[in-house]
């Protein structure tokens, strides 16, 4: 028998694997300074749950679609008792900062302006139009959160416990279809994050990676497998909202500490490109959570952080409320 020839397809897969394993070897390059950095939010982030209590991972929340029953729902470090399931009005208003809406969610004062005030530079296509009304926290019944520890930590701070999300710690778009670290608690072992979309359905998906690519050599790269993500959430579910979240920014104290990875222009760069990327493919929308948490100069605020690099708890709800008050629908 002859000898099977490769597709075109097959052919760019395996450029784009051997791009993956040469970015591999530069991360690991960089991976010495950020050693530093680990220690430090091992040491601050002490109060979250220990791998035994949530199993080491983000797992999804109620809505599957295997047909044999709910998800158990992920454990918060934060006492969730005051959540109510009772959905809000939809004429649900915005109030002041530190006002608390019927089920118990507080958006902390900090030195940025109110949430509801922020205007950020969300794009969407043309065949959609932005809700007016804040979303009820019921929202989040029909919706999954993937990313990487930033978004862990919108998720174990927010204090609300219908949250659902597939994310890990140190996670990158070029492992979605590779590494195994999701957990699907009903079902058993452990799923990469597109098992974990094929095996389960939400109406809104909130993608945010980049914080952990900053240090990659071709960004493009970074790109093509972002998109691949969208167009599998796509390809299992073509009715979805697809939301590509910005990377949020990291402290200034970063960069004057001698950081070159993680800095503001290395973000505005990273968020440009997923930005044309949005606007190339007109399916999917782009939401700048990042302005919830970023001064006037576009950095994080220090009061806001631990490490430089995640947002604490009050400024992870700040970014919980952005996606409430800045949510888009098709005509």
């Amino acid at each position: 028998m002859g000898s099977k020839r490769i597709t075109r397809e097959e052919l760019k897969r395996l450029k784009r694997k051997r791009q993956r394993h040469i970015n591999a070897v530069i991360t690991l390059v960089v991976s010495a300074s950020m050693i530093i950095v680990l220690a430090i939010s091992v040491i601050v982030f002490n109060d979250r749950p220990s791998d035994a209590e949530y199993g080491g991972q983000m797992h999804v929340g109620v809505k599957s679609d295997f047909g044999t029953g709910d998800l158990p729902v992920m454990a918060t470090p934060i006492d969730a008792s005051a959540a109510s399931s009772e959905e809000v009005t939809t004429e649900e208003t915005t109030e002041s900062q530190s006002t608390e809406d019927e089920s118990g969610f507080v958006v902390p004062e900090t030195t940025l302006p109110s949430v509801e005030d922020v205007v950020g530079n969300d794009w969407y296509p043309k065949n959609y139009e932005k809700v007016k009304a804040v979303a009820p926290l019921s929202y989040f019944d029909d919706t999954v959160l993937i990313g990487d520890s930033r978004t862990e930590g919108i998720v174990l701070y927010s204090g609300l416990s219908n949250l659902n999300a597939f994310a890990y710690k140190g996670l990158n778009v070029s492992k979605l279809d590779s590494e195994a670290c999701i957990t699907l608690p009903e079902y058993g072992g452990k799923y990469t994050c597109y098992q974990a979309i094929e095996y389960t359905s939400f109406d809104n998906y909130y993608c945010m990676f980049g914080i952990n690519e900053l240090g990659w050599y071709d960004l493009d790269v970074f790109i093509e497998d972002f998109s691949a993500l969208v167009d599998y959430i796509k390809s299992v579910n073509p009715d979805a909202n697809v939301y590509v979240e910005s990377v949020m920014p990291v402290c200034k104290s970063r960069e004057s500490g001698g950081d070159t990875v993680f800095t503001k222009e290395k973000v505005d760069e990273i968020n440009s490109l997923l930005l044309d990327m949005c606007k190339k493919r007109k399916d999917c929308i782009f939401l700048d959570v990042g302005a919830a948490v970023r001064d006037d100069d576009g950095y994080l605020p220090e009061e806001g952080s631990p490490d430089g690099i995640h947002c604490n708890a009050d400024y992870c709800k700040r970014v919980l409320q952005y996606i409430r008050c800045n949510r888009y629908q098709k005509k």
